[in-house]
Protein backbone atom coordinates (compact mmCIF):
# COMPACT_ATOMS: atom_id res chain seq x y z
CA UNK A 1 0.00 0.00 0.00
CA UNK A 2 1.16 3.49 -0.82
CA UNK A 3 -0.28 6.63 0.76
CA UNK A 4 -0.43 9.96 -1.06
CA UNK A 5 -1.46 13.31 0.49
CA UNK A 6 -0.06 12.43 3.92
CA UNK A 7 1.66 13.34 6.12
CA UNK A 8 1.87 16.56 4.09
CA UNK A 9 -0.98 17.95 1.99
CA UNK A 10 -0.46 17.45 -1.74
CA UNK A 11 -3.11 18.92 -4.06
CA UNK A 12 -1.80 16.68 -6.87
CA UNK A 13 -1.95 13.44 -4.85
CA UNK A 14 -4.37 11.64 -7.18
CA UNK A 15 -2.28 12.45 -10.25
CA UNK A 16 0.90 11.38 -8.45
CA UNK A 17 -0.68 8.10 -7.36
CA UNK A 18 -1.73 7.20 -10.91
CA UNK A 19 1.63 8.30 -12.30
CA UNK A 20 3.44 6.10 -9.74
CA UNK A 21 1.21 3.09 -10.50
CA UNK A 22 1.81 3.37 -14.24
CA UNK A 23 5.57 3.73 -13.71
CA UNK A 24 5.65 0.67 -11.45
CA UNK A 25 3.70 -1.43 -13.95
CA UNK A 26 5.88 -0.25 -16.84
CA UNK A 27 9.13 -1.06 -15.02
CA UNK A 28 7.94 -4.41 -13.67
CA UNK A 29 6.93 -5.42 -17.21
CA UNK A 30 10.49 -4.96 -18.51
CA UNK A 31 12.09 -7.03 -15.74
CA UNK A 32 12.88 -10.56 -16.82
CA UNK A 33 12.98 -12.58 -13.61
CA UNK A 34 13.69 -16.29 -13.43
CA UNK A 35 10.63 -18.38 -14.37
CA UNK A 36 9.88 -19.31 -10.75
CA UNK A 37 9.53 -15.61 -9.79
CA UNK A 38 7.55 -14.34 -12.79
CA UNK A 39 4.10 -14.84 -11.26
CA UNK A 40 5.04 -13.08 -8.02
CA UNK A 41 6.21 -9.97 -9.91
CA UNK A 42 2.94 -9.54 -11.81
CA UNK A 43 0.22 -7.72 -9.89
CA UNK A 44 -2.63 -5.30 -10.32
CA UNK A 45 -2.98 -1.86 -8.73
CA UNK A 46 -6.14 -0.30 -7.33
CA UNK A 47 -6.48 3.45 -6.68
CA UNK A 48 -9.20 5.36 -4.88
CA UNK A 49 -9.27 8.71 -3.14
CA UNK A 50 -11.12 9.76 -0.04
CA UNK A 51 -10.87 10.43 3.65
CA UNK A 52 -8.93 8.09 5.92
CA UNK A 53 -7.45 8.01 9.39
CA UNK A 54 -3.72 8.41 8.82
CA UNK A 55 -0.90 8.25 11.32
CA UNK A 56 1.21 6.04 13.50
CA UNK A 57 -0.95 3.08 14.40
CA UNK A 58 -0.02 0.15 16.61
CA UNK A 59 1.65 -0.57 19.92
CA UNK A 60 4.90 0.88 21.21
CA UNK A 61 6.70 -2.32 20.19
CA UNK A 62 5.33 -2.25 16.64
CA UNK A 63 4.25 1.13 15.32
CA UNK A 64 3.72 1.88 11.64
CA UNK A 65 2.59 4.89 9.63
CA UNK A 66 -0.52 3.77 7.79
CA UNK A 67 -4.06 4.64 6.76
CA UNK A 68 -7.34 2.98 7.68
CA UNK A 69 -10.94 3.57 6.71
CA UNK A 70 -13.55 3.03 4.01
CA UNK A 71 -11.50 4.66 1.25
CA UNK A 72 -8.53 2.42 2.06
CA UNK A 73 -10.78 -0.65 1.96
CA UNK A 74 -12.24 0.50 -1.37
CA UNK A 75 -8.75 0.84 -2.88
CA UNK A 76 -7.88 -2.64 -1.60
CA UNK A 77 -11.00 -4.08 -3.26
CA UNK A 78 -9.99 -2.41 -6.55
CA UNK A 79 -6.54 -3.96 -6.24
CA UNK A 80 -8.14 -7.37 -5.71
CA UNK A 81 -10.05 -7.19 -9.02
CA UNK A 82 -7.15 -5.74 -11.04
CA UNK A 83 -5.47 -8.21 -13.36
CA UNK A 84 -1.68 -8.45 -13.42
CA UNK A 85 -0.25 -5.33 -15.06
CA UNK A 86 -3.53 -3.45 -14.79
CA UNK A 87 -4.23 -0.16 -12.95
CA UNK A 88 -7.88 0.00 -11.87
CA UNK A 89 -9.33 3.24 -10.50
CA UNK A 90 -12.61 4.41 -9.04
CA UNK A 91 -15.08 6.84 -10.55
CA UNK A 92 -13.89 9.38 -7.97
CA UNK A 93 -10.32 9.19 -9.31
CA UNK A 94 -11.56 9.69 -12.89
CA UNK A 95 -13.62 12.69 -11.78
CA UNK A 96 -10.61 14.30 -10.06
CA UNK A 97 -8.27 13.77 -13.03
CA UNK A 98 -10.76 14.62 -15.77
CA UNK A 99 -9.05 15.12 -19.13
CA UNK A 100 -5.62 14.29 -17.68
CA UNK A 101 -6.32 10.55 -17.80
CA UNK A 102 -7.42 8.19 -20.55
CA UNK A 103 -9.40 5.26 -19.21
CA UNK A 104 -11.39 2.30 -20.40
CA UNK A 105 -14.61 1.60 -18.55
CA UNK A 106 -14.82 -1.93 -17.16
CA UNK A 107 -17.86 -4.02 -16.37
CA UNK A 108 -19.58 -2.83 -13.17
CA UNK A 109 -18.55 -5.01 -10.23
CA UNK A 110 -19.84 -5.68 -6.76
CA UNK A 111 -16.87 -5.20 -4.47
CA UNK A 112 -16.60 -7.13 -1.23
CA UNK A 113 -18.54 -5.36 1.49
CA UNK A 114 -20.80 -3.47 -0.94
CA UNK A 115 -24.33 -4.33 -2.02
CA UNK A 116 -24.53 -2.47 -5.34
CA UNK A 117 -22.31 -2.64 -8.42
CA UNK A 118 -19.77 0.15 -8.88
CA UNK A 119 -18.28 1.55 -12.05
CA UNK A 120 -14.54 1.02 -12.34
CA UNK A 121 -11.98 2.00 -14.96
CA UNK A 122 -8.67 0.75 -16.29
CA UNK A 123 -6.09 3.48 -16.76
CA UNK A 124 -4.78 3.48 -20.32
CA UNK A 125 -2.53 6.54 -20.09
CA UNK A 126 -1.96 9.93 -18.55
CA UNK A 127 -2.26 13.00 -20.73
CA UNK A 128 0.23 15.41 -19.21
Amino acid sequence: MAIFNAPLHDPQHVLRAVRAALAIQKNVAIVEPPAELQASLRFGVGIHTGEAVVGNIGAAQLMSFTAVGESVNFAKRLEEIARPGQVVVSDKVVQVLGQRVTTRILEPVILKGLQSPVTVYEVVSLCE
